[in-house]
């Protein structure tokens, strides 16, 4: 075993190797690291808002309940837009909005270096790429302000042999599309006498590079905070994309929004067409009952009935109202069993449970469409989702009969009362008596015309100013010092490296010799030997 004297006889006597042993290998680091681009961390944290009040909470954590009772799954919605910030789609929107599916860059001696913020030109391609491997690159050498030569082109197929001089702006065809290089004056005379390697790829390979620099992750299990993590190697090209990012994700969350606005506008267009043409027919009846039966005002005939069964028939007409939005709803939910349509949410179905049940498959078809758009109809958790979605759909119409059957036995009873009031009318004509049916169904007609007709503005008005339910809390930020590589262990390895290297080699050295030639010779002399 080496003793603690034989190790500094080695570092003394050919203190000399190791100190050109360690320069070496610090100097191979240095050149190493020179070959590596730097890597920064940028991120940004938002916040999902929870829209609801503590009421619809509480009656959310309630139908979670009961769906997990009956098998119906529900995840976290933080962790759903965890992943949906990684979506592709949302990738490609990102990479599309940046011109990502270009790159620029400059060649260097011991690396090349990717150009995005400065750079003195941008290359405008008029053919999209179909073909999802297909890569197309070539050299601009930029000769002047005017003119910029190009040449190498070549794509996954073949190298052309093409060398052609054009000015700025001129579009170009060439043997791998039409293009159009336009100067950026701010930085062109920096590149004159430079060859930049232009690189065109598809959209979907933009989309990839993209969401390899990106990851997503909760700041807790406590909050809903999210954070967003982007690595590149340009610092403006990090927070550019986090920002593009943050900015896709809200537009997402307001077509949706929108989607479900929309889809409620229609049904209430629907029913209100249908329900002006019922409104104009009893209309007309009535005025056709006036005119051949010579009654011009039912008022002081029937004064007395009317001022007995106001509160009975105010009751009917707003169960009838009620029962009729009920129905409408039954009948839209059979009539798109099979799709993939939202459920409008109206205001004339009073039981917070339905309504509870509603807004749960509105989200979760929300979800399942969004993801759908990447995973596809096939896929085992969208297949799941649509099992659910079945589940929920019958749930709701089981609900919905059963609030049904109770509003109607509450519109017989309060016909009922209003029939008992009707048999102390004997003694008015038949004619105002018909006059009454049809008046009553005129209020009826118009109770729910003038509901709906509400309902429409409140859509109109959610449609205009629809936001986004998150919030940002912090704009891409983070450190100017790269994460990779890391120079400082580098160097310290190298350095280490380089002082170990000779005391190996010379101890494994000094044990041969002494192997060879018999251990009666002192270390301290075969060192100093072979020194």
């Amino acid at each position: 075993m080496i003793s603690l004297r034989e190790i500094f006889d080695i570092f003394y006597y050919n203190w000399k190797w190791f100190v050109l042993s360690a320069l070496v290998c610090l100097a191979l680091s240095r050149l190493y690291l020179a070959t590596k681009p730097n890597v920064y961390q940028r991120q940004a944290v938002m916040l999902v808002k929870d829209e609801g009040s503590n009421y619809n909470r509480r009656a959310t954590v309630s139908t979670d309940a009961l769906m997990a009772l009956n098998g119906v799954l529900s995840g976290s919605s933080v962790k759903n837009e965890v992943y949906i910030l990684r979506s592709h789609l949302l990738m490609k929107e990102v990479a599309r909005k940046l011109h990502l599916d270009v790159h620029y860059t400059l060649e260097g001696v011991l690396r090349d270096v990717s150009l995005y913020d400065v750079k003195p030109f941008e290359v405008q391609f008029f053919d999209e790429i179909e073909d999802s491997v297909k890569v197309a690159t070539f050299e601009a050498r930029v000769l002047n302000k005017n003119e910029v030569r190009i040449s190498a082109l070549q794509d996954v197929e073949a190298s052309y042999d093409y060398d052609k001089v054009v000015r700025f702006g001129q579009r170009v065809k060439t043997p791998i599309g039409i293009l159009s290089i336009i100067p950026n004056l701010q930085n062109i005379e920096t590149f004159v006498g430079k060859t930049i390697v232009v690189t065109h790829i598809d959209m979907e390979s933009a989309a990839n590079y993209v969401g390899k620099r990106i990851s997503t992750g909760e700041m807790d299990k406590e909050s809903t905070l999210v954070r967003i993590t982007c690595t590149d190697t340009n610092v403006k090209r990090a927070d550019d994309i986090l920002n593009a990012l943050l900015e896709a994700y809200k537009q997402s969350i307001i077509t949706d929004k929108n989607k479900l606005a929309q889809s409620t506008a229609n049904f209430i267009d629907d029913r209100i067409q249908l329900i002006s043409k019922e409104l104009g027919d009893v209309e007309r009846e009535l005025a056709q009952f006036k005119q051949g039966s010579n009654i011009v005002d039912v008022t002081q005939s029937a004064q007395a009935y009317l001022n007995q069964s106001t509160t009975a028939r105010q009751r009917t007409v707003q169960l009838q109202a009620q029962q009729a939005t009920v129905n409408y709803l039954v009948e839209h939910i059979r009539s798109h069993s099979e799709g993939n349509s939202l459920i409008p949410s109206l205001s004339g179905v009073t039981d917070a449970g339905i309504q509870a049940q509603i807004n749960k498959y509105n989200e979760m078809m929300l979800s399942r469409n969004r993801l759908v758009e990447n995973s596809g109809e096939n896929a085992i958790t969208i297949k799941e989702m649509d099992a659910n979605l079945r589940e929920m759909r019958q749930a709701i119409l089981v609900s919905l009969k059963g609030f049904s059957s109770s509003v109607d036995l509450q519109v017989r009873q309060a016909q009922r009362e209003e029939n008992e009031l009707k048999s102390t009318l004997a003694s008015v004509p038949q004619k105002e008596k018909k006059v009454i049916d049809i008046t009553r169904q005129q209020a009826i007609k118009e109770a729910l015309y003038t509901y709906l007709l509400n309902k429409r503005e409140e859509t109109a008005l959610q449609l205009a100013i629809s936001e986004a339910n998150i919030r940002i809390i912090e704009y891409p930020f983070g450190s100017k010092v790269p994460i990779s590589p890391r120079k400082k262990i580098i160097m310290l390895a190298a350095l280490l490296f380089g002082c170990a290297l000779p005391f190996v080699i010379i101890y494994a050295i000094s044990l041969l010799n002494m192997g060879v030639r018999g251990e009666g010779i002192n270390h301290k002399q075969i060192v100093t030997r072979e020194t």
